[in-house]
């Protein structure tokens, strides 16, 4: 059952998500009444980036049925696509990892991409030489990890402070500096980065 707090356009935002999962379109051959509504969210890009996602009202005009059977639906489905995903053949399979380093500067924030075999964890130290020049430090302390993921890639964000950890200090205490938005909220120009990428391949 869907959340009674749920609004419609995160409803709407949470089914965009299907396309990312391998037989969500296996909804589509079930021949219920909803497909008028769900064959127009299958149209709708999981990121839209710059192209913001229809309103409820404009969905509900593009599939051509009223309010009452618009919520009616979406929820049907939305409970169709969590009993889905539940079946270990309904996968997500994402391809590639990359690895955000995100380091606090007092003028201007700073981050890179990478692609690394081994991930680090809160309470690592990483020695970054071509850094020092420009925070006056090579060896930064892991502060946050966080996880996200895209259409085809899983995005690990490391939040770095200059300040490194040590081992005879403990670590609650220590003075951290303020940690950055999350992927969601700062992704225009990293978004416009994996684009680039995508176009490479």
């Amino acid at each position: 059952m869907v959340n009674e707090t749920c609004k419609l356009e995160e409803l709407i935002h949470g089914l965009t998500y299907m396309q990312m999962f391998r037989m969500t379109r296996k909804l589509l051959d079930n021949g219920k009444k909803y497909n008028v509504l769900l064959n127009e969210i299958l149209k709708l890009p999981p990121f839209p980036d710059e192209r913001p996602y229809p309103t409820p009202t404009e969905l509900q005009g593009k599939a051509k049925i009223g309010r009452t059977l618009f919520k009616k639906y979406l929820s049907e489905i939305y409970d169709d696509f969590i009993s889905l995903i539940q079946n270990p053949k309904t996968y997500w399979q994402m391809e590639e990892i990359y690895c955000i380093f995100h380091l606090t500067h007092p003028n201007q924030p700073t981050w890179f991409m990478a692609r690394v075999p081994c991930i680090p964890r809160v309470g690592d130290n990483v020695e970054l030489d071509f850094m020092k020049p420009y925070f006056g430090v090579s060896l930064f302390g892991v502060q946050e990890v966080r996880h996200s993921f895209g259409y085809n890639h899983q995005v690990v964000e490391v939040f770095l402070s200059r300040n490194a950890y040590s081992k005879y200090e403990p670590l609650i205490g220590m003075k951290t500096e303020p940690v950055p938005p999350p992927y969601d909220r700062i992704s225009a120009r990293i978004r416009q980065a994996f684009e680039e990428l995508n176009k490479k391949k």
